[in-house]
């Protein structure tokens, strides 16, 4: 990493860089414990981008962006398909959760994260947060084990999304790497640096403690792909193989832990129920993979019938609930569950024709942003992201919107190895 990343507008006032790093710690700080205080900083930030002194800037910016406009273009398809949708107080519900497309990606153009300064209180900031967030949870798992889950997890915040909650985590730790690299040019105290490394180890452990499957996933591609980067960069396969051995051996070993071995043995016994056809009153019992697998089929029914533009984002769960009564006539209800999987859930919404030109262009486009270095920060990222977004439907609730958002703006936005830096 450079020195430093860039000059700001010498007539630009500083407090504005507070009002953003105040607006992104709000954020941080909202996505782990609050959708009140998330809401108020992304508001805030946006009104911070619209001041004098950084709209120009902030609009030649987003005129740049492709990211930026396919986000925007994702939020209209949605606005537009209530011409379509019957439940219009749900289609209005849904669109208030998609508003951010519409204005965050603007106001993340005002962020100062290319100056060492404001990036180490965003970081920093987002280290403390989430440590607050385990601490919760380690709370709860130490003084009052009764509420850990008949399923082995342990209670979390981020409103009890513990499988998003562990891939923010896992997203964390890439920022713990990127500033581990260059504590030098960062200027990191070495105690701090430590500080850090023990932050990192309280991670893994949470991760692998918690023992969902998807954070457990995240964190084995964040560690390959680093592992293959240096090994390839650095020209060391030995090294990398070594290594990479010594990867399996952990998560073998922590495969024996209670926790994840009570996922292992539930997932042996959700394959079980699979073998047995339309065992509605056994489905009830299990966890998430036969459950899924039953909204993958209510869905994909649903886009057969609708293929064009959809049901309409209004009409979602109501088409679904007709279609699990029919062919899951046993099933509870609040095992109805919509498909975790954001493209599934979008073609179901507004059809393939708008998903094919606006949310698949808004997961690629991050690719052909021109201040993208595409290091492995920004690579390993996009994949953790495409994965949740396959396995999770990330793009339906505020706190998922906010994690793809924020962290693909991250990746694209810090420059890597290049020498247009400020300190």
């Amino acid at each position: 990493m450079p020195k430093e990343f860039y000059h700001r507008n010498e007539h630009s006032l500083k407090w504005q860089d507070w009002v953003s790093c105040l607006s992104c710690l709000l954020m941080l700080g909202g996505m782990v414990f609050s959708r009140l205080l998330l809401s108020v900083g992304m508001i805030l930030l946006f009104l911070n981008a619209l001041h004098p002194n950084q709209i120009k800037e902030c609009w030649q910016k987003f005129k740049a962006s492709r990211f930026a406009w396919a986000s925007l273009s994702f939020f209209i398809a949605y606005l537009i398909s209530g011409f379509w949708s019957e439940d219009k107080s749900s289609w209005l519900s849904v669109i208030q959760t998609k508003l951010p497309f519409l204005f965050f990606p603007f106001a993340m153009f005002s962020l100062p994260l290319k100056n060492n300064k404001w990036l180490k209180i965003v970081g920093f900031g987002l280290f403390i947060f989430l440590l607050g967030g385990m601490c919760y949870s380690f709370y709860f798992a130490i003084f009052q084990p009764d509420s850990i889950s008949a399923i082995g997890h342990m209670p979390s915040p981020m409103e009890g999304d513990y499988i998003r909650f562990t891939i923010v985590i896992v997203l964390a730790l890439m920022f713990f790497v990127f500033f581990i690299n260059n504590s030098n040019q960062l200027k990191l105290p070495k105690a701090v640096a430590g500080l850090l490394i023990v932050w990192a180890l309280i991670a893994v452990a949470y991760i692998h403690i918690q023992a969902a499957k998807s954070g457990i996933v995240a964190f084995s591609i964040l560690s390959v792909a680093f592992i293959l980067d240096y090994g390839i960069r650095q020209k060391k396969f030995g090294a990398m193989i070594i290594y990479l051995g010594l990867f399996a051996a952990g998560e073998y070993a922590f495969s024996k832990t209670p926790s994840v071995s009570t996922q292992i043995n539930r997932f042996t016994d959700e394959k079980k129920v699979i073998e047995i056809p339309n065992d509605t009153a056994v489905a009830n019992q299990t966890g998430s993979v036969i459950l899924r697998l039953n909204s993958y089929k209510v869905a994909s029914k649903i886009i057969k019938q609708h293929p064009v533009a959809g049901v309409g984002a209004g009409d979602v769960k109501q088409e679904m609930d007709k279609l699990y009564v029919r062919d899951f006539p046993k099933l509870n209800v609040d095992a109805r569950i919509i498909p975790h999987n954001e493209f599934l859930c979008g073609a179901m919404a507004i059809g393939i024709v708008l998903s094919l030109l606006t949310l698949i262009p808004m997961v690629f486009f991050p690719w052909l942003e021109k201040n993208n270095s595409r290091s492995i920060y920004f690579i390993t990222t996009w994949v953790i992201l495409l994965f949740g977004l396959m396995i999770e439907p990330m793009l339906e609730v505020q706190f998922g919107i906010f994690v793809f958002l924020f962290f693909i703006y991250l990746w694209t936005d810090i420059p890597i190895n290049k020498s247009n830096v400020s300190p």
